[in-house]
């Protein structure tokens, strides 16, 4: 947060910028959705975006991009070297591996997929929101916090309207390994808010699978 603060001056001359600090730790969910309601507020799109994730050149214009190019998409998720149904190839995560390389890895990999297709659900860690989405479905639902398959829920609410998450195969962001929760952590919430989730959307595993 520091240097973040460091660099907001520089960063307000291009862009319009606030910083908004909470006094106290609330979690992934509800820091999200300090910003996402002030996104409704504002009219604007929403990206999430973690703290260990670094977006190569062009991400943001083509994942906002592709999320206008059907009205019915609601949602874009760049490629990445560690993100689950995002990454390309499927699993780069065990591997030390650095931006340049990963980037590299994804350019030559990435050439003979067409710009998106659909995916069934999307990854939070760099997930473009368009803003009447988050209109129509509100924010992520605070039974998962502090983390884990908030954005599926938020997703699968909007998906049985009929709108779809855009896996978008020209723009990448690089993810870190996991490092928000230990692995013991990560794992109890996953399977507690699995559970939910599961039982409101329970499309959700064949879905995934398929």
């Amino acid at each position: 947060s520091e240097a973040l603060l460091f660099l907001l001056p520089q960063l307000q001359e291009a862009l319009s910028i606030q910083c908004v600090t909470n006094e106290q730790n609330l979690g992934f969910v509800d820091s999200c959705n300090v910003g996402l309601t002030q996104c409704i507020k504002d009219g604007s799109d929403a990206l999430l975006l973690n703290s260990d994730v670094l977006l190569a050149p062009g991400c943001l214009k083509e994942l906002r991009e592709v999320a206008y190019l059907d009205p019915m998409i609601g949602f874009a998720n760049p490629r990445s070297n560690n993100a689950t149904i995002c990454s390309l190839p499927l699993r780069w995560a065990d591997e030390k591996i650095t931006f340049s390389e990963a980037y590299k890895r994804f350019i030559e990999l990435s050439k003979p997929l067409s710009r998106f297709h659909f995916i069934p659900t999307g990854v939070g860690f760099c997930l473009f929101i368009k803003n009447h989405i988050l209109r129509d479905f509100g924010v992520l639902d605070q039974v998962y916090s502090p983390g884990y398959n908030e954005e599926n829920d938020f997703i699968f609410r909007a998906n049985r309207c009929g709108y779809r998450v855009a896996l978008a195969n020209k723009a990448f962001a690089f993810h870190e390994l996991s490092s928000s929760f230990t692995t013991e952590k990560r794992l109890e919430l996953d399977a507690r808010n699995r559970a939910t989730l599961v039982r409101r959307y329970p499309e959700y595993d064949e879905l995934i699978q398929r």
